[in-house]
């Protein structure tokens, strides 16, 4: 999962898995479930979720990062 994106924030962890592990659609996940938290989030807290990616966008562009295979 090197190639994978995330971003946490307080309790919650957004995670986008890129093929052929995952989809590569954002999720939110609530990680005071515990590590393999698998209740995703992303329905029920849409806000959150875009709030998580825009950060994490935000971290990309400041800090020079090009992810893997985007």
């Amino acid at each position: 999962m090197g190639s994978g994106k995330w971003m946490r924030q307080g309790d919650f962890k957004a995670v986008a898995i890129p093929a052929p592990y995952g989809d590569g659609r954002w999720r939110l996940f609530n990680v005071e479930e515990g590590p393999d938290a698998v209740n995703d989030l992303s329905v029920s807290m849409p806000d959150l979720l875009q709030s998580l990616t825009n950060e994490w966008a935000s971290y990309v562009e400041a800090d020079g990062v090009f992810p893997a295979g985007n």
